[in-house]
């Protein structure tokens, strides 16, 4: 399956179904996001 997103795109996370926020696509792998939020904290999953 082809990925939805690719590295240096931007995409939102919807944090506790009421808090959006941006994040970047740093790698995909897998089927899976490596994503930095704007804060600087990551996410891989």
């Amino acid at each position: 399956m082809p990925a939805k997103f690719k590295k240096g795109d931007t995409a939102y996370f919807v944090e506790s179904n009421y808090k959006v926020r941006e994040v970047q696509i740093l790698n995909t792998a897998g089927g899976l996001y490596l994503i930095k939020f704007d804060n600087g904290g990551g996410y891989k999953g």
